[in-house]
């Protein structure tokens, strides 16, 4: 019998299997364990990391803020110039955000716009550094227009290792040196958009407060005003820059306009593509003026900028730019840009020159010894205006009135009414006869009294407080015969008038050339004040203008003159015979000049008519300077008589001088020594010997007038005698002397 074996067959999960498994899945899990964990470092990053963002962007927009109370452009430099302070450390607890310290700070750099690439008489729209302007040969200007910042956040990562990292993020950002105050100006109702547009925005501004800007009203309906600030004058590259601002009473800016005047050497290119000038017309649509620039070249000579090493943007535009196009050519309505023989000016660079111009109609150049010329070299003076926010070559400067009178003048609201109803007067004048292209006037205004050149200044021996003269010009653009229509009919029909002609009234002292007379007698400052006298602690430097007392000119006068150019050279600081654009034979407005002549005297010894330099009457104020001794018989008393009529808030001290050869001390012990000005009685000191002599002083207001009076024993019979070799007003020490051996 067969025997069979019966197996039997069990299924299920072996031990291994389960082991298997349970490795697979705890791997599994560790994986998953691990992914949670980058998921969760990768979260933290990311959120460290905008967090980083928002704090870099925090200070670029806080930088954006220029213009504001806390934020000018001047003053945003690396880690500086906001609200917000720089923080140097990520672990000091200063910028804590999101359980994170950070650090943040900030690179600033200035950056320029300039014509480099292509060199094509355009500025390029990326501004340059200035390590890429002085390789290019550029002359780094003194401002730049927009500044780069970089801010930089970092902050310690900590990894799942327990390593720490520095992870950073960085943002650029370009901060303009234009606020969007000006922006904004720029865009409804300043130059290049007209006046009195009521989409404009209302931008704010603050009447200047420095003596020397007269605000002068060019609305009467309106309230408005006009004030031009004093010229910045850069000697060292011949240039000017100044602002000038319409605005309302309720201090809304009207318009803004800033120039800048160059003067350049240049060399001629022959013929090729440049700009015409930039110029004022009527705008109908503001009904007030614009400033148009045609951003289209024409075919005409040109120049390019013969300063090598020196080069900047300004020259480069002047010597390429200033060039007429000539009579025969026409823009697209087939109209003359510039053709003066057949009086057509409009479009012409210089509208004022008159009979300058060559064969052509182009506007004459000349050479530093005057003559002119048509190739190599040549002197020429450029006035730019910011048009649309950008720099174009204008139209020229035209001087139509100078003048110069004792800037103290100003300080009083009378005077300066009356000196800003006169400007008026002169542009109304020029309205009125037509002459708005350089034309002299065939009826002239009169002038105020306080404005006379037959009136004196009253000056001082070695007196520190000098008495400042000013020079002032007054200048009207060239006006076409629509806007010149235009202007007329407002006045005819006694709308504000003013308003909408382009005249200009300034300091021009530092520009001016002042001489005196006789310097050993009054010394005025050269305009750019670079006078001085004496050394160390008795130095004294002149400003320009100024005038200074050198010797008494006993009862005459010393003539004080200052002259300037009429045009573009008289601005940019150009001085003869070197950098004037003119030729002697020919009447331009660079060769004609102004001048304004004053007469000065020095006390003691003014003449009996004197004009005082601090008057405050509304116009000239003619003061009788008399100086006079008298004696008496009394046997006690002698005095003094010395009267001015000289106005100030300082005081002098007038010191009795006595003999003392003639004295013993009980004499001068017993004398006393008054004063008596306007009714009061001082008191001198008790007189002291001093080497020689017997001292008393006291000290008196400037412009007291009145006498001097001792009172003591004398030796003999007789009369005394006191000889002053000084007044009250004189501002130094009066020196009063007894001269006779009979006073005591």
């Amino acid at each position: 019998m067969k025997r069979h074996t019966l197996f039997t067959r069990h299924s299920g999960i072996g031990l291994v299997e389960v082991m298997v498994a349970g490795a697979v899945f705890a791997v599994g899990i560790l994986g998953i364990v691990k992914l949670q964990g980058q998921l969760m470092q990768s979260s933290s990053d990311s959120n460290a990391r905008a967090l980083a963002t928002q704090l870099a962007q925090e200070v670029l927009d806080d930088l954006n803020r220029v213009g504001t109370s806390t934020v000018t452009f001047a003053g945003i430099a690396n880690n500086s110039g906001g609200s917000i302070a720089a923080d140097t450390s990520n672990s000091n607890g200063q910028t804590v955000a999101g359980n994170v310290d950070f650090q943040r700070t900030w690179v600033v750099t200035s950056q320029y716009y300039s014509d480099i690439t292509p060199a094509d008489g355009k500025i390029d729209p990326t501004p340059y550094t200035a390590a890429q302007l002085t390789a290019a040969g550029k002359t780094i200007p003194t401002s730049p227009d927009v500044k780069s910042v970089d801010v930089t956040v970092t902050w310690l990562d900590q990894s799942e290792r327990g390593s720490t990292t520095t992870e950073q993020v960085t943002l650029s950002g370009m901060i303009s040196s234009i606020t969007p105050q000006t922006a904004a100006a720029l865009s409804g109702g300043t130059s290049g958009s007209g006046v009195g547009s009521a989409a404009s925005p209302k931008v704010s501004y603050s009447a200047s407060s420095v003596a020397s800007v007269v605000a002068v009203h060019v609305g009467d309906v309106s309230g408005t005003y006009r004030e031009t600030l004093t010229p910045t004058v850069d000697a060292g590259n011949q240039r000017t820059t100044f602002k000038s601002y319409t605005y309302g009473s309720d201090n809304t800016l009207k318009r803004e306009e800033e120039f800048e005047t160059v003067a350049c050497t240049c060399t001629f290119s022959g013929t090729g593509s440049g700009y015409l000038p930039a110029y004022s017309t009527w705008d109908s649509y503001e009904s007030t003026y614009k400033d148009v620039f045609i951003d289209s070249a024409v075919t005409k000579p040109i120049g390019s900028n013969a300063a090598h090493g020196g080069s900047d943007d300004f020259c480069d535009a002047c010597c390429k730019d200033h060039h007429d196009a000539g009579s025969s050519a026409v823009d697209s309505s087939n109209v003359k840009y510039c053709d003066p023989a057949n009086g057509v000016v409009d479009r012409c660079y210089d509208p004022f020159r008159g009979g300058d111009y060559d064969a052509s109609g182009r506007h004459k150049h000349y050479s530093t010894a005057g003559v002119a010329v048509t190739s190599g070299n040549y002197i020429e003076s450029c006035r730019f205006k910011r048009v649309d926010g950008y720099w174009r070559v204008y139209q020229d400067w035209h001087m139509v009135k100078f003048t110069s009178f004792p800037l103290s003048l100003l300080d009083n609201s009378s005077n300066e009414a009356l000196y800003e109803d006169y400007i008026r007067d002169v542009i109304d004048q020029h309205l009125s006869e037509g002459k708005v292209s350089g034309e002299t006037l065939s009826s002239p205004p009169s002038a105020p009294s306080l404005l006379s050149e037959s009136s004196t200044v009253e000056v001082y021996v070695d007196d520190s407080d000098i008495v400042q003269k000013t020079a002032r010009g007054v200048f009207l653009d060239h006006i076409n015969s629509t806007h010149l229509t235009q202007v007329l009919a407002e006045k005819s029909t006694s709308q504000d008038y003013f308003i909408d002609v382009p005249f200009y009234e300034f300091d021009v002292t530092q520009l001016s050339t002042w001489s005196s007379g006789d310097t050993t007698k009054v010394i005025v400052g050269a305009g750019d004040g670079s006078t001085s006298l004496g050394h160390g602690a008795h130095a004294v430097t002149i400003p320009g203008g100024g005038l200074y007392g050198v010797a008494t000119t006993a009862g005459s006068t010393v003539s004080i003159s200052a002259a300037i150019r009429k045009s573009n050279s008289a601005l940019a600081a150009l001085s003869t015979p070197d950098g004037i654009d003119f030729d002697a034979a020919a009447l331009n407005p660079d060769n004609l000049h102004f001048s304004a002549t004053e007469a000065a005297c020095v006390d003691p010894g003014c003449s009996s008519t004197t004009t005082t330099s601090s008057s405050t009457s509304s116009s000239t104020t003619t003061s009788s300077t008399t100086t006079s001794s008298s004696t008496t018989s009394s046997s006690t008393s002698t005095s003094t008589t010395t009267t001015t009529s000289t106005t100030a808030s300082r005081t002098v001290t007038v010191t009795l001088a006595l003999d003392s050869s003639y004295m013993d001390a009980n004499d001068y012990s017993d004398m006393t020594v008054t004063a008596t000005y306007s009714s009061t009685v001082v008191s001198c000191s008790q007189p002291a010997k001093s080497g020689s002599s017997v001292l008393s002083s006291c000290t008196l207001p400037v412009g007291s007038s009145g006498t001097v009076d001792f009172r003591g024993p004398k030796k003999t019979s007789g009369l005394c005698s006191l000889t002053p070799s000084g007044v009250f007003g004189s501002g130094a020490a009066v020196t009063l002397t007894i001269n006779s051996s009979t006073c005591l």
